[in-house]
């Protein structure tokens, strides 16, 4: 028996899964109108969406604990400090620049009326849950798209 990081926790796939993640509950958005003309295909086509967008969510998570699990007593060592410390200033960069680059985007699309802004209550709500995805898992996935394979160790 080995303990470490196993090949379903690889760097390949955690970034499959960051991607994946995303990806899912883009098409899950843009699908939404589209495949209610499709009846249960279609409904079957948003179930799968969904449950890869959960899927993934769940996924990163796990990973953040994999990856970054806490000492005994809850303590984290140096190394984990510094790679959550990491995690949290590229987090906190690539928030900064999506909320920037989310406020041009309103400007220009209010200003102009050329781009689509949000109009009913399914848009809002699927925008809101799209930057809650996004926040609630950002630092987590900088974490599993940066940090390398842990070696396998035999156990004691």
């Amino acid at each position: 028996m080995h303990r470490g990081v196993h090949l379903w926790t690889s760097r390949f796939v955690r970034r499959i899964s960051v991607v994946g993640t995303y990806v899912s509950y883009l098409l899950l958005v843009l699908l939404w109108e589209p495949s209610k003309a499709l009846g249960g295909a279609g409904f079957a086509l948003l179930l799968l969406l969904g449950l890869l967008t959960v899927l993934g969510y769940v996924l990163i998570c796990v990973f953040q604990l994999v990856l970054l699990w806490p000492q005994p007593g809850g303590m984290l060592d140096e190394r984990q400090l510094a790679v959550r410390d990491r995690a949290f200033r590229v987090s906190f960069w690539v928030l900064s620049a999506s909320v920037l680059f989310a406020a041009l985007y309103g400007y220009l699309a209010a200003d102009s009326g050329l781009f689509w802004l949000p109009q009913t209550s399914s848009e809002r709500q699927a925008v809101f849950w799209g930057v809650w995805l996004f926040v609630t898992t950002l630092p987590a996935a900088v974490l599993c798209w940066l940090e390398p394979d842990v070696p396998f160790e035999p156990a004691p």
